[in-house]
């Protein structure tokens, strides 16, 4: 993925800090999802490994947000098995709904 190129960023992009191994993680929203109760964000991390990209889920009501750090290869990977659940639900169906 290269070098971040930051100052290409629109300046109301959304972000936050994680401190992540005695160091701070900054982060921005690039792409965000609301729910009926909450949101599913993704977006780039500046201060981890090179090419960290984070994935967050964070419910309406005061809970604290999962932020997930990860390379973009592996990104892939939960997206795929996200979408095996509702995939094997639907096989299982009798067809008689």
């Amino acid at each position: 993925m290269g070098t971040l190129r930051l100052e290409n960023l629109p300046k109301d992009t959304p972000d936050f800090e994680l401190e992540v191994d005695g160091h701070t993680v900054k982060c921005w929203e690039m792409t965000k999802r609301p729910y009926r109760n909450g949101s599913f964000s993704a977006g780039l991390a500046q201060g981890a490994e090179p090419d960290t990209v984070h994935f967050r889920l964070q419910r309406d009501g005061g809970e604290d947000p999962l932020t997930v750090l990860l390379r973009p290869d592996e990104m892939q990977a939960p997206v795929w098995v996200i979408t095996g659940a509702p995939w094997s639900h639907a096989m299982l169906q009798d067809g008689e709904d």
